[in-house]
């Protein structure tokens, strides 16, 4: 009955770190992405600054042409339109991986439980199995002790006899 116990607590175990692994994986994707658009934000960053110092630098030459810089300028106050829709991404990318992570934690406190009722589960067995040890070993203590005292007696009441 234990062993059986023991074998589902080992099925459900392998259950609990398939669902662990698979909440890890879904909380290293998050992070992925998120990466992925902070990286992107860092790039439409220096995009930006490299258009204002373009403009500024056509700006300072003799002759300009103001629809070029007027081109710069728009592009980036296109840029900036992209910094703020990306920073909402990675914002909400956060908060996504922010859950990912609690459910990561809820899945490991998950298994562990399992872990630690298969450990009890375990202990219970081996005490039940030194308990059953200690009764067969002093079953045969006493039928060794009953196999001498019938031979003494026996030797005994043999010796009386003339």
């Amino acid at each position: 009955m234990a062993e059986r116990k023991i074998r589902v607590l080992d099925t459900l175990l392998r259950v609990r770190r398939n669902e662990e692994e698979r909440r890890a994986r879904d909380a290293a994707l998050a992070r992925q992405t998120l990466a992925a658009a902070e990286s992107t934000r860092l790039g439409i960053q220096q995009a930006q600054t490299d258009a204002l110092n373009e403009a500024g630098r056509r700006i300072s030459q003799p002759e300009f042409d103001t629809s070029d810089v007027r081109a710069y300028y728009q592009y980036e106050r296109h840029l900036a339109k992209s910094l703020d829709a990306c920073d909402a991404d990675i914002r909400e990318l956060g908060r996504a991986l922010a859950a990912r992570q609690q459910v990561l934690l809820e899945a490991a406190a998950r298994r562990r439980m399992i872990e630690v009722l298969r450990e009890r589960r375990l202990l219970e067995r081996v005490q039940r199995l030194r308990k059953l040890e200690q009764q067969a070993s002093d079953e045969v203590a006493v039928a060794r002790a009953r196999i001498e005292r019938l031979r003494g007696e026996s030797g005994a009441g043999g010796n009386s006899q003339p």
